[in-house]
């Protein structure tokens, strides 16, 4: 019975493994400049982001 409500359980509940076949999928199909430029402004945003949270976090100077 526990094992009958684990493959329930697991049918029921597929997104984490379609999500990572599929960006399997996508790594394997695209090519690496295509991920790096679709990756690019994600990164750029976080640094900026960083940058702005550390400078609101600093004392100003006085």
């Amino acid at each position: 019975m526990d094992r009958l409500l684990w493959f329930r359980g697991y049918y029921l509940r597929p997104l984490p493994f379609i999500v990572v076949v599929w960006a399997l999928l996508l790594v394997v199909r695209v090519s690496w400049v295509f991920l790096a430029v679709i990756a690019l402004p994600w990164i750029l945003g976080f640094a900026i982001l960083n940058v702005e949270i550390r400078r609101e976090q600093r004392p100003p100077h006085s």
